[in-house]
């Protein structure tokens, strides 16, 4: 799910249910409270955990990457944009190796979107991308970030960074990192979630914290339904 602020509301596309994949796109609008479905023909493949995420200079919303379950395809890697009507699919020089379940993250003061681990099945995902508008570029921080799926992130306008926390790293984890837009720091708060994976993060500007929701304990399918507010004040 992503912000798509030339329209003011939310964009979901596909995922997981029992028996496949969605390849279905949404739109959230948060004036009416509504849900519409668009349709449109063709649509991006199925996928689950499919990256989106707001463009650093368009503002309009955008999508990498998804992870195939079932791996009738492979990992895709390929990039979106969403025109208002329909996904327009783009071809930049390079791109980052195929994942889902990644961090993608806005970081509105340095103008790009950074993407570090996810899902890669056979594909190492401890690397790290930014994305300009127009290209991805590979970067190589002195510190990375290990291979991380299902973390949660959030830019964090008071630290001026992003902020990930949690994920699968063979066993969940409840470390938190931050992304200076040239290495990855480990910060060390007094009180931290337990471990888990697939909470939801997001910055709330009122309160200046970012706020945690939720999550699994993958390893014995505990689900959470604890909040968490982070300050980098």
């Amino acid at each position: 799910m992503g912000f798509d602020k030339r329209s003011g509301k939310l964009v979901v596309f596909g995922g997981l249910y029992s028996t496949g994949l969605r390849r279905d796109t949404w739109l959230w609008d948060g004036a009416t409270s509504t849900w519409t479905q668009i349709q449109m023909k063709p649509s991006p493949p199925a996928a689950a955990g499919p990256m989106l995420f707001s463009d650093p200079h368009f503002g309009g919303a955008m999508m990498f990457g998804g992870f195939n379950i079932f791996k009738t395809i492979p990992n895709l890697h390929d990039t979106w944009r969403w025109t208002g009507t329909t996904w327009k699919k783009l071809h930049p020089a390079t791109s980052p190796y195929g994942r889902g379940w990644g961090v993608a993250t806005l970081d509105p003061l340095r103008k790009n979107v950074v993407v570090t681990g996810g899902n890669g099945d056979t594909i190492r995902t401890d690397n790290t991308w930014t994305w300009d508008s127009k290209n991805w570029t590979q970067l190589f921080p002195a510190t990375q970030i290990q291979q991380v799926i299902g973390a949660g992130s959030a830019f964090d306008a008071d630290l001026k960074m992003v902020v990930v926390f949690g994920g699968f790293a063979g066993n969940d984890i409840n470390q938190t990192w931050s992304w200076t837009g040239a290495n990855w720091v480990q910060l060390h708060p007094k009180k931290a979630p337990s471990p888990r994976e697939g909470m939801g993060m997001a910055y709330d500007p009122g309160t200046h914290q970012v706020v945690l929701f939720g999550g699994e304990l993958g390893t014995v399918k505990t689900l959470f339904g604890d909040t968490w507010v982070f300050s980098g004040r």
